[in-house]
């Protein structure tokens, strides 16, 4: 019984491994994959963003900068509604949250500096054009700034993939260690129990062959042994005394007819 109960609580602590494994893979199927394929999609967005910045200034044609404008509006907008689907359902705990508010603030503050640019662009100022899109410059200056957002989070969601899967290793090892322990512990205790019960029945059936040889010897019919545990040696010790009992009785009996003859 001791064996069935270590199988069965190992068989326990596997199932309550493999639900927490299983969750943990829910969550990052769930969670943590979307969420860094959303973090490089919006990634990708700023930079068309940056591309059309780029066009524009490049571009003399009122109605193709109006187009090229208008193209580079609804990148932002589309951004910024991915951004606000990111906070409101792929969030993974509240440092993620902290660093999509930020995120979320470097955009709208980019709004109007893309309403600047677009002044300059449509102005025709060259020099001002390369100095705003250069290293250093407005534009490009907030442009790094969300792209580093962005890789923040996306650094930060890869962390949790990796302590997601130190968790799940370490998870398989303390069940593997329980099991093994419960197991081995189960074996121990098992057969310890099994050489007590060895040695009580040596002790036992020791004890009956003694009182046997000491009956045998002394011819001591009123002798009994001890019957201990009612068990099968028990009732063996039963029988031998009630036997012993009887051969008496049987004797007493033959006396006391031999008695009454000789008188």
């Amino acid at each position: 019984s001791l064996l069935i109960l270590s199988l069965i609580g190992t068989n326990v602590i596997a199932i309550i491994s493999l639900s927490k494994i299983g969750e943990s893979q829910n969550y990052f199927q769930e969670n943590i994959l979307p969420s860094l394929d959303a973090m490089n999609k919006e990634t990708m967005q700023i930079l068309k963003i940056r591309g059309q910045l780029f066009l524009h200034g490049l571009t003399d044609d009122p109605a193709g900068m109006a187009e090229i404008k208008q193209n580079a509006t609804k990148l932002y907008d589309d951004l910024y509604a991915m951004h606000q689907g990111y906070l409101k359902d792929l969030i993974s705990d509240q440092h993620d949250q902290d660093l999509s508010n930020k995120t979320l603030s470097d955009l709208d503050k980019f709004r109007p500096v893309m309403d600047q640019y677009f002044k300059i662009s449509e102005s025709n100022d060259r020099a001002a054009i390369i100095k705003s899109m250069q290293k250093g410059g407005f534009v490009a200056d907030n442009i790094a700034l969300l792209i580093n957002d962005f890789s923040e989070q996306v650094t930060y969601n890869s962390s949790l993939v990796t302590k997601a899967v130190q968790d799940s290793e370490n998870l398989i090892s303390r069940a593997m260690i329980l099991s093994l322990t419960a197991t081995i512990a189960a074996t121990l205790i098992l057969g310890l129990f099994g050489l007590f019960t060895v040695l009580n029945i040596k002790r036992r059936l020791n004890g009956m062959k003694d009182g046997m040889v000491n009956i045998s010897e002394k011819l001591d019919l009123s002798h009994a042994l001890p019957t201990g545990r009612m068990d099968e040696i028990g009732h063996a010790v039963t029988a031998f005394n009630n036997l012993v009992e009887r051969v008496a009785e049987s004797l007493t009996m033959v006396r006391a007819a031999s008695g009454s003859v000789n008188t």
